[in-house]
């Protein structure tokens, strides 16, 4: 019977403690407590010293607050009615709101002293928890921050605190404090983890708090559209227009709460009323702005959520998986501001590039497709109409811009290509539009929509059945062959012609047969064009080669794109990371340049780096230097067929008065800068990738650099060209 006795008693005190646990308890002035928060009822905050600011003490949320004994509880002193000191048990120091805010760090400090109301809180009971408001600098809510579980304060409107903002007091005996100026809500899972046990383990007893209403987050829609929801930050995010930039916007915004019946209340946005069926204003959004939305009944919020809107369309992609090869099934859903709704497209997604595979943040190619899994082709954000889309990571570049903005450059200054007399049809570069990406309900980062170069792109004529009509040749790799014969080691000509090729192949020598494509069917390419052209530059005597290299290169354009290389001193493409196309090879066989991948530019190299791009660099002596240069651009340099020299000093100087301006560049970099800034993409780029791939995010910097390097850049040319 003792034995019994004894046995029962070890059975019953792990469920008597529970149950004195789940009873709560009043709140006992000057007692110690752990400090926890509604969200994340398990855990408590604990001061650590800031990562950034010596001496300076930040706050983080531990997530298991069982592990935080010795430097989890605070003792919370009464100073008058409803306003209450925090003192840090361990270290002796007051919670203070000090106004200082860095990557680590949210406003509050511990100080030896609580003379200053700035070391005063409100602490009041809520809709459900407690509110914990800065009496020396009111509106200043303590709350722990999604994503980097950073504590803190931020300004919060009247009722508008969300589930971040509220705590609760557990006491060393695990007990939650249900009584602390009047009842204290609390759901079931607060007192399964104050008393240790696993939050979704119902608990009988509920002390004296009051039965809370258990709604979802608030969802709405805003001008008719879902705003997008990001998991990680637990933020929505809406797409508003360019036009709305600096300015504040005018919307309306409709509430309801997923999975519920919406109660009876009003909708606050910013911490002011929404009347029915009118417009309401955002102020100054965009910038990192959130914006607070809340439904409120009474004196209670019942639902809240954040909203933070960028001037860049968004794209929502979803895929169970995605690797290089093949297309992987997923879907697509644009948010286009200037559209009259939302789009959202079945989807064939993978990964593109070569060495940019090694970053985590990934290129992508997109095939839209019907219901029946056949081609869909759409116009998006205003391009061409295609079913063909690039998302461009720009992992390598520390601008996110560098790309978009020689591309831009090339399609407004460069000479229509030979066969295109209307200069209308073909474009030799691709447009896009910077957007910002969710991948599978999480924010991805900045990217940008593209088009790709195509047969569609450049207007080639488009073969018919087994007839071969336009081609486009793709240099795939560095080799001899891709540089147009030029032997690397010697710094000369080959001086053997290239190898022989078969029409059936969609690779040779380094070159892929992007159009038209080699396949089973018997479709072939035509390879004879290229290899005339290699074996010219790599065989023909001087004469030969002056006499022949303006039939069988489109010269006008070969010298805007030397001259655009030379100015972004491209180091990544002289040979690879280009495209030759002929219009249509019945009609000439006359190969056109068209420039690609364009990272490694502007004072950059390919993977990043700056050490030897300097801006004075002789941009030919560093082909040579490096082992890539043009067996073309280096014959045309030194034997000036069609007077070449000339024609490019000539050419420089015309655009140099136009497109090459210095502001005029410059202004490029800054309408992204700006886009990207006002936005708020920025920050969440830089906290996306920051670090990523050794890539350090410091846009403003960056920019700054790009500047300097550009007018140094100019300067150099000016003196090479003979510009005044």
């Amino acid at each position: 019977m003792q034995h019994f006795s004894k046995a029962l008693c070890m059975f019953l005190l792990p469920l008597l403690s529970l149950a004195a646990a789940a009873q709560g308890v009043a709140f006992r002035d000057g007692e110690e407590y752990q400090l926890r928060c509604l969200d994340w009822p398990a855990g408590c905050v604990v001061p650590v010293p800031d990562a950034e600011v010596g001496g300076l003490t930040s706050f983080v949320y531990r997530l298991d607050a069982q592990q935080h004994k010795s430097d989890g509880y605070w003792r919370v002193k009464r100073v008058r009615k409803g306003e209450y000191t925090l003192q840090h048990s361990a270290s002796r120091g007051y919670l203070t709101y000090d106004g200082r805010r860095t990557a680590t760090h949210r406003y509050a400090t511990l100080l030896p002293t609580a003379e200053s109301s700035l070391s005063h809180w409100r602490i009041y009971p809520g809709s459900s928890g407690l509110a914990i408001i800065n009496v020396g600098s009111l509106g200043q809510a303590l709350n722990v921050r999604y994503g980097s579980l950073l504590v803190g304060t931020y300004r919060s409107g009247k009722n508008v605190l969300g589930a971040n903002e509220r705590f609760f007091l557990v006491d060393k005996k695990g007990r939650p404090v249900t009584e602390f100026d009047g009842g204290v809500t609390l759901t079931e899972h607060c007192f399964g983890a104050a008393a240790g046990t696993p939050s979704d383990v119902p608990v009988s007893k509920r002390g004296n708090a009051r039965p809370v209403q258990h709604l979802s987050r608030l969802v709405f829609t805003i001008d008719g559209r879902m705003p997008v929801w990001d998991e990680a930050s637990r933020m929505f995010f809406h797409s508003l227009s360019e036009e709305l930039m600096g300015r504040d916007a005018e919307v309306s915004i409709v509430a309801e709460v997923a999975g519920s019946t919406l109660p009876e209340g009003k909708l606050y946005v910013d911490g002011r009323p929404v009347k029915e069926k009118k417009r309401t204003t955002l102020v100054a959004p965009g910038a990192g702005r959130v914006h607070r939305l809340a439904w409120v009944s009474g004196a209670d919020t019942l639902a809240a959520a954040n909203l933070t809107c960028t001037f860049l369309p968004i794209v929502e992609l979803s895929a169970t998986a995605v690797s290089q090869k093949p297309f992987r099934p997923g879907t697509l859903c644009l948010h286009d501001p200037s559209a009259a709704a939302d789009s959202t497209y079945a989807a064939r997604l993978r990964y593109r590039g070569a060495s940019a595979l090694g970053f985590s943040k990934k290129s992508l190619a997109v095939k839209l497709v019907s219901e029946k899994g056949e081609k869909l082709n759409r116009s998006l954000l205003g391009l061409r109409t295609d079913n063909y889309w690039i998302l461009d990571a720009m992992a390598v570049d520390h601008a996110r811009m560098r790309n978009r903005v020689a591309m831009d450059l090339w399609m407004d200054m460069s000479t229509p290509p030979y066969y295109d007399a209307r200069g209308k049809k073909a474009r030799t570069g691709v447009r896009g539009r910077a957007v910002e990406v969710f991948f599978n309900g999480r924010y991805h980062g900045v990217y940008h929509l593209t088009e790709r170069i195509d047969r569609k792109q450049l207007a080639l004529t488009k073969s018919e059945g087994t007839d071969v009509c336009g081609l486009l040749y793709k240099s795939a790799q560095w080799s001899t062959w891709t540089l147009l014969g030029f032997n690397r080691y010697t710094q000369a000509p080959a001086g053997v012609c290239p190898p022989g090729y078969d029409n059936a192949g969609a690779m040779w020598n380094g070159w892929e047969s992007e159009y038209p494509e080699p396949d089973a069917d018997g479709k072939h390419t035509d390879w004879e064009p290229l290899w005339k052209a290699l074996a010219l530059c790599a065989t023909a005597s001087d004469a030969e080669f002056c006499e022949r290299v303006g039939q069988v290169f489109d010269l006008p354009v070969v010298a805007d794109y030397w001259l655009f290389c030379e100015l972004l001193h491209a180091v990544d493409n002289s040979g690879k990371n280009m495209y030759w196309a002929v219009g249509d090879v019945r009609k000439s066989a006359m190969l056109t340049p068209v420039p690609w991948d364009l990272d490694g530019t502007f004072g950059r190299s390919w993977d990043g780096h700056r050490s030897d791009v300097r801006a004075a660099n002789d941009y030919r002596r560093y082909l040579l230097q490096d082992g890539h240069q043009n067996t073309l651009f280096e014959r045309l340099h030194k034997l000036n067929p069609e007077g070449w020299n000339e024609r490019l000093a000539e050419r420089y100087r015309t655009l140099r008065r136009s497109h090459f301006d210095a502001d005029r560049l410059m202004s490029r970099f800054e309408h992204y800068h700006h886009l990207m800034q006002l936005s708020g993409a920025d920050r969440r780029e830089r906290t996306r990738w920051d670090g990523s791939g050794g890539i350090r995010l410091r846009f403003s910097e960056e920019l700054s650099f790009i500047r300097s390097w550009l007018e140094q850049r100019l300067e150099s040319l000016d003196r090479k060209y003979g510009y005044r």
